[in-house]
């Protein structure tokens, strides 16, 4: 095989130097009023179409002249410069689409399946449907099986783009109907799909049935489910006919006839995953996730090992990045959803324990944090994903640990904590990973320790550890949101949920008779309103809901829990 390659490239090269010295060339391709010189035996040897149309005898080929239309002499110069002289730097943004059409009309196999390559590489939210659409229509199945999954597990993504709301209704249905979508919510189906009907109302207020039999009704949220009823009453009479006045009467009627629109689930769900698993004084390294539209637990592949204390975890893209100290071995791993597997990663240079992760781009910014050697750490560090590699970046103006840390905009908050010999703050600091200033931007009434903090909108929720929750806005004003009567819990997890926040689990320092340390609840607040609510789900006993974080998950690929949640 070595020999092949060898032989290859050495007639790759002679054929070069021939195309570029005009040397044994004995046909002319006229394109858009430019003449190329070429080889007839190479346009062949690289061509179906051309190889027959020589053989056909046609008066083009006799006469060693041929004409060719439907595309530009440019193009036609750099499908030459592709095959003459291997170079694939000519397909680039601005060029791709006519040499995937010049491609397909002139049965270029090698360049077709280059920019299809191309395009694979380069997809991104904002053109994937645009990529997707053409495929179909070059008829490049690949590349549009590439697309079309591109666009289902980005959907959230997509159909905030201006072009899905040019989507013909039949691709609309097929996406929204797959049962592989991946979203974080059935929320962002409906919500896409109403937008889509309102663009034109008048034509396709009639497509709403349709459009309805392909949500999972059950799953949406109340205040998504109300506006679709409402909706649905103004556009369309027969599909509000069939809607339940209340999303819980969709739940209670399951898949029986009650239930007349609507599909019934989905492949992909977002779950609750928490990860340690409390054993008397010591932390077990299991992980579970939790479905909320099932009930139900699941076991997921362990950390290698005990994660250890004051551990920090983050989402990017879907997968789950924890750092922290385990016997005195720092770590960094990744969770891979898609393979239920973790990896080991580059680990931070400065071991910390009880720090933040925070995510923005393809980066993790760590912030604050003690190390055995200096103590509380001010140190700004920040993780490439794409490079797998850690760097210092910047400082906060105090040090700090077991703080709260969130992104909003361009600025990582950073909330409370406890300074050198374990002095509690009362400041809010923000450091811009734009510019790398650092500054203390407010302050809270009292200390702040060991609370948690989350972004909605351009507004920061911080939770604390007496029950209070807050908002904090970009420039540090501080106002009141919610308050948990009797809560005084710490480690307890704070995610964003559908319509508002949940607060899970937790653990007191001050039992009560029982002797139980844990809570297990969930506890859901309004973003909009001051108004909370327990729910129904339960976390298992021993569960730690600390660093517990929303990940979609593929609910076929997960073993379900056999264990009774005691038995955990």
């Amino acid at each position: 095989m070595a020999w092949k390659g060898k032989i290859a490239a050495s007639v790759l090269e002679g054929m070069q130097r021939c195309f570029a010295h005009d040397v044994f060339t004995d046909i002319e391709i006229e394109v858009d009023n430019e003449v190329f010189k070429c080889h007839k035996v190479f346009l062949c040897a690289i061509s179906d179409f051309f190889r027959a149309m020589f053989l056909s005898g046609m008066k083009e080929s006799v006469n060693n002249r041929i004409q060719l239309s439907g595309l530009t002499s440019s193009t036609f110069r750099d499908v030459l410069t592709f095959y003459y002289e291997g170079d694939d730097q000519v397909i680039t943004h601005d060029t791709v689409e006519e040499l995937l059409r010049a491609a397909g009309l002139l049965q270029l196999e090698c360049l077709q399946a280059r920019c299809e390559a191309y395009y694979t590489d380069h997809l991104y939210p904002e053109n994937a449907l645009g990529i997707w659409k053409l495929a179909a229509c070059l008829g490049c199945k690949e590349l549009e099986l590439v697309a079309r999954a591109f666009i289902l597990h980005q959907f959230g993504a997509v159909s905030q783009e201006a072009e899905f709301l040019t989507l013909e209704l039949e691709p609309l249905l097929e996406l929204i109907g797959d049962s592989d979508l991946k979203v974080s919510s059935e929320d962002v189906v409906c919500t896409a799909a109403v937008k889509w009907i309102k663009q034109d109302l008048a034509c396709r207020g009639q497509h709403l049935d349709d459009i309805v039999g392909r949500l999972c009704l059950h799953l949406l949220s109340f205040n998504c489910y109300s506006t679709l009823l409402a909706f649905s009453k103004f556009t369309c009479a027969s599909c509000s006919t069939m809607l339940p006045e209340h999303p819980r009467l969709i739940a209670l009627a399951g898949t029986s006839s009650e239930l007349k629109l609507g599909r019934h689930s989905r492949n992909y769900e977002e779950m609750l995953v928490v990860m340690g698993v409390h054993k008397s004084t010591k932390m077990l390294p299991g992980v579970h996730a939790y479905s909320f539209n099932s009930s139900t637990w699941y076991k997921l592949q362990p950390l290698p090992f005990d994660p250890g204390v004051g551990y920090a975890t983050c989402v990017h893209n879907n997968q789950i990045y924890i750092s922290g100290i385990s016997l005195r071995r720092g770590y960094m791993l990744k969770y891979e959803s898609e393979d239920n597997l973790w990896v080991e990663v580059s680990e931070m240079p400065d071991r910390r324990r009880y720090h933040e992760l925070v995510v923005t781009g393809a980066s993790v910014y760590a912030v604050g944090g003690c190390t055995k050697r200096d103590g509380a750490s001010d140190v700004v560090m920040c993780y490439s994903i794409e490079e797998d590699s850690w760097k210092p970046v910047g400082h906060l103006q105090l040090t700090v640990y077991s703080a709260s840390a969130t992104m909003v905009d361009n600025v990582i908050l950073v909330f409370g904590g406890r300074a050198q010999g374990g002095v509690r703050r009362k400041e809010i600091q923000g450091y811009n990973i734009r510019t790398n200033a650092s500054f203390v931007i407010g302050r809270f009434s009292l200390p702040v320790t060991e609370s948690k903090a989350l972004t909605v909108g351009n507004e920061a929720f911080v939770a604390l550890t007496n029950g209070n929750v807050v908002r904090v806005s970009e420039d540090g004003a501080i106002y009141p949101h919610a308050n948990l009567p009797n809560f005084d819990r710490y480690n307890f997890g704070f995610v964003h949920r559908l319509d508002g926040l949940l607060i899970v689990g937790g653990e007191t320092r001050y039992p009560s008779g029982s002797g139980l340390g844990h809570f297990e609840d969930f506890i859901q607040l309004e973003t909009d309103s001051s108004k909370t609510t327990t729910l129904s789900h339960q976390l298992f006993a021993s569960a730690s809901a600390a660093c517990c974080c929303m990940v979609i998950l593929r609910r076929s690929a997960l073993p379900k829990l056999a264990q009774q949640s005691h038995n955990l």
